[in-house]
């Protein structure tokens, strides 16, 4: 979530659990679209960690680039395959 950290690691956790479900219960030929949530549940862990290194006042170079790489190349290429 775009305004704190806490906001984005409940909705990561939150996620993660429906992600996990999703892929338990989804047939196998439907696991590529069943985790999604699991993804979407790092990328929201990564942003979380961004923010709690910007309030220390740290440098956050790789968890920048990890959210950036998920957002601009892995989604991109990942949904259209699902």
């Amino acid at each position: 979530m775009c305004f704190s950290a806490t906001a984005s690691f409940a909705v990561g956790g939150g996620l993660a659990l429906t992600g996990v479900v999703a892929w338990k219960i989804a047939p196998r030929n439907k696991k590529m679209i069943a985790a999604v949530p699991i993804v979407f549940s790092f990328q929201q862990f990564l942003e979380g960690g961004q923010w709690l290194s910007l309030k220390s006042g740290g440098k956050s170079d790789l968890l920048g680039l990890a959210y950036l790489a998920l957002a601009f190349v892995f989604w991109p290429v990942y949904i259209p395959l699902t």
